[in-house]
C-alpha cells in the first residue's frame, strides 16, 4: 500500500505461511533458490493465457474470495462485516467478491492480475496468490 494514495492510511497486518512444513525450518533449503523456478511457471501460464506478466495496476483494487460450496470448512464467516467495513473505510477502492468456482481460469488469471490487495481464507483458493501483480498484498 505504500506505492499507492489510500485515504486514512490504515495499517493492516499482513501474515503468510503458518503451520504449513515447507515453511519450516527443517525444509528450508528444499526451497531456497527455487524462486526463479517458481516465477517462471508463474510468467508462463499468464502468458499461455495471453496475459502480460509484467503488468502493474495504476490503482488499488481489493478482492475477497467467497467460497459458495457449504462443504468448504475455511471461510470468513463474518464476509459481509469486512465487505462493509472495506467499503467505508476506503470508499474510493473498488471491493471485488470472488467465486473461483464460477470463472474459466483466465477470468481468474485476468481478476488476480488486477488485485492489488487480496483477502482469502487458508486453503486452495489461496493457490491463486502466485499469480498476483508486483507490488500486492496478500491477507490470510
Amino acid at each position: 500500500m505504500n506505492n499507492y494514495k489510500v485515504r486514512n492510511n490504515h495499517k493492516l497486518t499482513r501474515v503468510a505461511g503458518g503451520a504449513v512444513g515447507v515453511f519450516q525450518r527443517d525444509h528450508r533449503m528444499q526451497n531456497h533458490g527455487k524462486e526463479a523456478i517458481f516465477r517462471q511457471f508463474r510468467d508462463n501460464i499468464l502468458r499461455r493465457h495471453e496475459i502480460d506478466p509484467e503488468y502493474v495496476p495504476t490503482q488499488h483494487r481489493i478482492s475477497i474470495t467467497r467460497k459458495t460450496n457449504p462443504t468448504f470448512k475455511r471461510d470468513i464467516s463474518n464476509l459481509d462485516e469486512v465487505i462493509k467495513f472495506l467499503q467505508t473505510t476506503y470508499p474510493t477502492i473498488p471491493v471485488d467478491i470472488i467465486d473461483f468456482a464460477s470463472m474459466t481460469i483466465k477470468e481468474q488469471l485476468q481478476m488476480m492480475m488486477n488485485t492489488t490487495i487480496f483477502i482469502t481464507p487458508c486453503g486452495g483458493v489461496s493457490m491463486m496468490a502466485p499469480f498476483l501483480p508486483v507490488r500486492h498484498f496478500i491477507y490470510y
